[in-house]
């Protein structure tokens, strides 16, 4: 049945390219262009001269123009719908709270030292302890003094309240026979 089928003619047609194909669809010799060639005298005289050079480049054009706007629909709703998910997403108190960022701009708890009830206790405390200075004896005066003479540097730590009160805790130190000092509740009774 295939043999039947395919004669010398359509063995040609099969290995010619399919660029000549096209060529030979619309040339002159197929019986059915004829007629398209006809109608192409018929309209010729009717045509203004010059109107297939001229609207070609404008056909083009215009295409060009309908073919970049498209272009610039597609890019500015991309970047709308992205915009839009992106602060959608990102924007959600729920997903800044997880993530540790302040969702508003208000602070999450007051500051601390600006209220007016706990300044007014650090005034109140102030004056409490100028009015007992004067009281104490000369040891008080003098771990006062060095408290105050403490303040003027980096402040006072533990270390040197220690090395204050040590005198006062243990007692008065004395010399040793040996070079060092002992704490009269250290030393020998000889």
């Amino acid at each position: 049945m295939i043999r039947a089928s395919v004669n010398d003619q359509t063995a040609e047609l099969m290995q010619a390219q399919s660029v000549r194909i096209a060529f030979e669809v619309f040339s002159t010799r197929n019986p059915l262009m004829q007629q398209v060639a006809l109608l192409a005298e018929q309209v010729a005289p009717a045509a203004p001269a010059g109107l297939a050079r001229q609207s070609a480049p404008a056909m083009a054009g215009k295409i060009s123009e309908g073919i970049v706007s498209a272009l610039n629909n597609y890019r500015d709703m991309r970047d709308k719908s992205l915009e839009q998910i992106f602060l959608a997403t990102y924007g959600s108190p729920l997903l800044q709270a997880m993530v540790g960022l302040k969702a508003s701009d208000e602070s999450p708890r007051k500051r601390p030292g600006g209220e007016p009830e706990r300044l007014a206790f650090i005034q109140q405390r102030i004056a409490e302890l100028k009015a007992g200075i004067a009281d104490g004896g000369v040891r008080e005066a003098a771990i006062r003094s060095l408290v105050y003479i403490g303040m003027a540097g980096t402040g006072v730590d533990e270390r040197a309240f220690n090395v204050i009160l040590q005198p006062i805790l243990v007692g008065p130190r004395t010399r040793s026979s040996r070079g060092g000092t002992v704490s009269s509740r250290y030393q020998s009774t000889k």
